[in-house]
C-alpha cells in the first residue's frame, strides 16, 4: 500500500534525497536545456492522468537551499511527482553519492544519484538528484504506485520554463482562503427573509482562469441587512453557518453537477452521531445556481432561529453529502447553548 505523505515534504528533503558526486562536467545532452538560465522547470513528461497542483516559490529554503518546486497528482489530495530546482546551487557544494545508500546515474548525461525513499518500512517512492548545470541543482521526486522507472523518465524530460509563465502558475495554483477585494463579483442568488432581501454573491478570483491549470476557487459573500459574510472554496469550509442580523442561514458552494440541495439538522449535543445520511430532521432545500467562470455552484438558505448547525446533501442524490455547516465553535449563541463541542465533521 502506498505510503500517505503530508502536502509538503520540504523540510524532509534534506533526510530523504541522495547525495551527488561533486565533481559534474556539463556536456552536450538536451543542448537547449542545458543551457537555459531558467532557474524554473516543469516536467516534460508525465504519467497518464498526472496533473500540474502547485507551483510555488519558498520564501524559507530547504537543507538544500531556496527552491521553485512543480507538484504534480492524479488527485489534489496528495501530490505523486515533485520538481525541485534549486538556483545558485554550486556543484562544489554538493556532498558525494553514498555508494551504500544510492545508485550512482547518468541523468540528461549528467552524472546523478538514484535512491529509494524509505522512512520506518519499505520504499514509499524514488529521488533522483543531479546537477543541471554549474550553478542548479535539479531533484526529481516521484512516490509509490509511480515506479523508479516513471522517476528516471521524469527526470531525463524535464524542461526550463520562463519567469512570466512560472510566476502565471504560481497563481493559478495557489490556494485562496479568503476573499480579497480584487475579485470579480458575480450575482449568485437571492431571496427574502422577513421582509428583507439577502443577497448571495460568488467572487471570482482576479484573471481567471488564467489557462487550463487554474485550479483556484471561487469564494462567496451572503448580505443579509447590512450585515455580510464570506467563505471560500478552498478554505475547507466550502458550506457555512452563519449569523447575520439576528438571522441564522447556510450558504456556500457545491461541485457543479449539485443542482439542489437538501438541508438536515445536525444536532450539536449528539456530536454528529445521527448524521451520517439524511435521516436526520429536513430543515429547508434549495436550487443551486452557477456563477461562470466559477466551476462550482452557490447556494444559500435561511435557517430556523434556533439551528447550529446543517448537513448539507444533493437533494437529486441523498446519499451524497455535499456539505457540513456546523454553528460550532464559530457562533457565539450556540457556544453559549452548548458546553461541548460537536466532533470532527462526518463525511460519506
Amino acid at each position: 500500500m502506498a505510503k500517505h505523505r503530508p502536502r509538503s515534504t520540504h523540510t524532509r528533503i534534506g533526510l530523504t534525497v541522495a547525495l551527488l558526486v561533486a565533481t559534474i562536467s556539463v556536456v552536450g545532452h538536451d543542448a537547449v536545456a542545458a543551457e537555459s538560465t531558467s532557474p524554473y522547470w516543469l516536467a516534460g513528461w508525465l504519467p497518464k492522468h498526472e496533473q500540474l497542483i502547485n507551483a510555488s516559490s519558498p520564501a524559507a529554503p530547504n537543507t538544500l537551499g531556496v527552491q521553485n518546486v512543480a507538484s504534480y497528482a492524479r488527485t489534489r489530495s496528495h501530490e505523486d511527482i515533485q520538481i525541485y530546482a534549486y538556483p545558485n546551487h554550486r556543484a562544489d557544494q554538493v556532498p558525494k553519492c553514498n555508494p551504500d545508500k544510492t545508485t550512482r546515474r547518468a541523468i540528461r548525461g549528467h552524472p546523478g544519484c538514484a535512491n529509494a525513499l524509505v522512512e520506518d518500512g519499505p520504499a514509499y517512492g524514488t529521488s533522483i538528484l543531479w546537477q543541471e548545470r554549474p550553478d542548479l541543482l535539479l531533484n526529481v521526486l516521484v512516490y509509490r504506485p509511480l515506479t523508479a522507472a516513471d522517476a528516471r523518465r521524469i527526470a531525463e524530460h524535464v524542461k526550463p520554463t520562463d519567469a512570466t509563465t512560472w510566476h502565471r502558475l504560481v497563481t493559478s495554483t495557489s490556494l485562496i482562503t479568503q476573499a480579497d477585494p480584487t475579485m470579480r463579483r458575480i450575482p449568485a442568488g437571492t431571496g427574502t427573509l422577513d421582509r428583507s432581501p439577502w443577497v448571495l454573491t460568488a467572487l471570482i478570483p482576479k484573471g481567471y482562469p488564467l489557462g487550463p491549470e487554474d485550479h483556484r476557487g471561487a469564494c462567496d459573500e451572503l448580505s443579509f441587512r447590512g450585515e455580510r459574510g464570506t467563505t471560500c472554496t478552498s478554505s475547507g469550509r466550502r458550506s457555512r453557518f452563519i449569523r447575520l442580523a439576528g438571522k441564522v442561514f447556510v450558504f456556500g458552494s457545491v461541485p457543479s453537477a449539485v443542482q439542489h440541495v437538501s438541508v438536515h439538522l445536525f444536532d450539536p449535543s449528539t456530536g454528529g452521531a445521527s448524521g451520517h445520511s439524511t435521516s436526520t430532521p429536513q430543515l429547508a432545500t434549495a436550487d443551486t445556481q452557477a456563477a461562470k467562470p466559477a466551476r462550482t455552484r452557490f447556494f444559500a438558505t435561511p435557517l430556523p432561529d434556533d439551528n447550529c448547525g446543517v448537513y448539507v446533501f444533493d437533494a437529486d442524490h441523498p446519499a451524497t453529502q455535499v456539505g457540513f455547516a456546523p454553528g460550532l465553535p464559530f457562533d457565539a449563541v450556540c457556544a453559549a447553548r452548548y458546553l461541548t463541542l460537536p466532533s470532527s465533521p462526518p463525511a460519506n
